[in-house]
């Protein structure tokens, strides 16, 4: 998107925690909203980790300087955009708000809300007590008490250290004179700004003020899991203050602010005179049914804007729009300002020198470096001039992703030991502990594999006899890039390695046996004479049964990290390091290592597995197909990957529970005001509110009566309208 800052803020910090967004249009009708701009800061115990950033649109120079100078003595950033032929957009303010921030998380602000003292601590603790730093899709909501034109007198003639405490009061006692009304589906909310960048922020096709926020709210409530969705959730029924039935999104936006509210956490509207002109009620109703129309094809077709760029990450080249996971909505925030354009451009790579230069480009974002040769060479010149990359390609793990600035598979040096080879916390190591045992337990793996079998009865089937070893070997597909270039100086070829395969089921220990698979990608099955081959059965049972593993340098190495087996590799390894494993140059030495076979250093797999668990993977859900790739072997396509977790690009870690439950059932008290004003039940497996049960007598007997009419003036229709089957049939008696 177009940039149309005309004045950046300057000083914002990148260690603050929160940003504090305020939208700002000065109007000949709103002529106090300059004296507004303290309210955000009448905090007097405001925490120093917190930013403030009026973001100016659409405001005339004079006034624009005027709030430039304010905003300065008062130590909040200034943001002017170059809008002045434009409609005003809240949207647009905070979306560029969002977009220039440097903080983890942002809070959108209204310029009349008053706060009171400790509210921002309030509003921290919250963030850390709702975790938002492990679950991004979750955010916070806060409650609004409207004061009248007499209580926002008052408000200010009271003690600030009284404020909260006596206007909840005014409210809770509905003291009229004090208080108009109150709100806790409000604009007031806390976001993960990379996520808010992601999901598109605010839709700019709202103009001026109204449904931009409960639109992008809407969005992000259902896709959160925080609370059981409400029957018709696109229903606008009442509003968020008034409605007592969880029907329609207004009853499920206001639980958000019903949390906070509840702890007394809440900001205070200070009256002003309403706009109440045709022009301004015209656009409030051409946004309300633009908001119909955008929710409706969210919750049917999942459209959304596209993903905004996180500006601080400056400017990245990408050679592909279509790749799942470097064209991915979640990463994209990440590159900051994307350039794209086709490989084949840079074929003269003296060209991509000058391309970099002249656009300013921070870094290149490039798939498989080695799949074809312009790739290999851009990799190669970017490696050289030490100009920032990322590789983004799938890693050994199941449902795995890496992010790599250092470099790809084995040439890289992201997963040297000073990475990861040192104490890892209790917490890590429960994460840790966990994945091995849902990996060992499940049947996900990185290719298609046979069912699972127990282990006695695999053995039973293979033949194999109790007290023998096993030493499996997982086959490559010949075409895999880490064949191709990371084969080793010993063992030079895949063919060689099959070489070494067979000569060593010739010349095993009488104790040994080997067990081989191909690979599920290839077509063609090697014979091993001695061997006992085992392409039908799962790659997980296979290492459950295997007392030694012998390969080229398959992500099977890593794999087999989670059942604590050696590995013995021939070739060049990412994972290569003598606590887990071993390189064999000859049959000779693979005979030697069965004769007297090494321990893993369990402590050490622990550190590793954790590195690239906790610190260096990315994790999603993969949507994928097999193809024909060649002769010898297919391949898997992945069409989409939903992220569960990022690492290692961005400024900060995406992470979300993939498969968390409803995380506020209906039983909480915050239900209260609806289990009281009708039995609801949860339908079962859907996390939707069902329809309210009526418990009406009066409705019951009007419907017994009019059953009873329809019995006696027409029979037929009584019977075949039944919902009993054996009923429907009397219906032929009275035809």
């Amino acid at each position: 998107m177009e940039d149309i800052v005309k004045i950046k803020p300057l000083d914002l910090r990148n260690d603050a925690d929160l940003t504090v967004i305020i939208p700002f249009k000065y109007t000949n009708q709103r002529e106090d909203i300059l004296e507004r701009i303290s309210f955000c800061k009448l905090d007097r115990n405001l925490p120093n980790n917190i930013d403030f950033l009026l973001v100016d649109d659409c405001t005339e120079l004079d006034i624009s300087e005027q709030a430039a100078n304010l905003c300065k003595e008062l130590g909040i950033s200034y943001m002017r955009l170059d809008s002045d032929n434009l409609l005003f957009s809240a949207a647009r303010a905070r979306n560029y708000g969002a977009m220039y921030s440097l903080s983890h998380f942002i809070m959108f602000m209204d310029i009349d809300l008053a706060v009171y003292d400790g509210f921002y601590q309030d509003v921290l603790e919250e963030i850390k007590l709702n975790d938002l730093e492990n679950n991004v899709r979750d955010f916070i909501g806060f409650g609004v008490v409207y004061l009248t034109k007499h209580g926002s007198e008052l408000f200010f003639n009271t003690e600030r250290t009284a404020r909260r405490k006596q206007f909840l009061q005014h409210f809770l006692i509905n003291n009229e004179e004090v208080v108009e009304k109150f709100s806790t589906g409000t604009s007031v909310q806390v976001f993960n700004r990379e996520y808010y960048l992601a999901r598109g922020g605010n839709n700019e096709e709202f103009a001026g003020w109204g449904f931009e926020d409960l639109e992008f709210t809407c969005r992000l409530a259902h896709r959160a899991k925080h609370f059981p969705l409400p029957q018709n959730f696109l229903q606008d029924y009442k509003n968020c203050r008034d409605v007592v039935e969880y029907n329609g999104f207004k009853s499920l936006i206001r639980l958000y602010g019903d949390i906070t509210f509840a702890k007394g956490i809440s900001l205070f509207h200070i009256w002003h005179e309403v706009n109440s002109s045709s022009s301004y009620m015209k656009r409030k109703q051409k946004n309300r049914l633009l908001f119909n129309k955008l929710l409706k094809s969210y919750i049917e077709r999942k459209e959304e804007p596209e993903p905004l760029p996180d500006l601080s990450q400056g400017n990245s080249l990408i050679f592909t729009l279509t790749h799942p996971a470097i064209y991915n909505r979640e990463v994209l925030p990440r590159y900051g300002k994307i350039f794209y354009e086709e490989e084949e451009k840079f074929e003269d790579i003296n060209y991509l020198e000058e391309y970099l230069k002249d656009n300013n480009i921070n870094r290149v974002i490039l798939q498989n470096p080695y799949s074809n040769e312009i790739r290999l060479k851009i990799y190669n010149f970017l490696r050289e001039r030490e100009v920032e990359y990322f590789v983004i390609e799938r890693g050994a793990l199941p449902n795995s992703m890496f992010f790599d600035r250092n470099g790809f598979n084995a040439d890289s040096k992201s997963y040297n030991s000073e990475n990861w080879d040192f104490e890892i916390s209790e917490e890590k190591r429960e994460v840790v502990l966990n994945y091995i045992s849902e990996e060992k337990s499940n049947d996900a793996a990185l290719e298609d594999q046979p069912e699972r079998i127990a282990a006695n009865k695999l053995l039973r089937q293979l033949k194999i006899n109790p007290g023998k070893k096993v030493l499996f070997v997982p086959f490559q597909t010949p075409s895999d890039t880490v064949i191709k270039f990371f084969c080793g100086v010993y063992i030079k070829t895949y063919d060689e390695f099959v070489e070494l395969v067979r000569s060593v089921a010739k010349s095993l220990p009488k104790n040994w046996v080997l067990v081989y698979k191909k690979h599920p990608l290839t077509k063609e099955s090697y014979e091993v004479a001695g061997g006992i081959e085992a392409d039908d059965y799962n790659i997980k049972d296979l290492l459950n049964i295997a007392d030694c593993i012998l390969l080229i340098n398959s992500g099977v190495g890593v794999l087999s990290m989670l059942w604590e087996k050696p590995v013995l590799y021939t070739g060049e390894a990412f994972y290569a390091h003598d606590a887990f494993n071993r390189r064999v140059k000859n049959q000779q030495e693979v005979i030697s290592h069965l004769n007297n076979l090494f321990v893993p250093d369990k402590e050490r797999i622990f550190r590793f597995l954790s590195y690239l668990i906790n610190d260096f993977y990315s994790f999603g859900n993969f949507t994928t197909k097999v193809i024909d790739w060649s002769l010898e072997s297919k391949m898997t396509i992945t069409s989409e990957i939903n992220f569960y977790q990022i690492n290692n690009i961005g400024k900060t870690k995406y992470i979300y529970n993939p498969v968390r439950a409803i995380k506020i059932d209906n039983k909480s008290v915050l239900f209260d005001r609806y289990r009281f004003s009708t039995d609801y039940k949860l339908r079962q497996g859907t996390g939707l509110i069902g329809r309210p049960i009526i418990r009406n007598n009066t409705k019951r007997r009007f419907v017994i009566i009019r059953r009873l009419r329809k019995l006696i003036n027409n029979p037929h229709n009584f019977f075949e309208d039944s919902r009993f089957i054996f009923l429907r049939r009397l219906r032929y008696l009275f035809k």
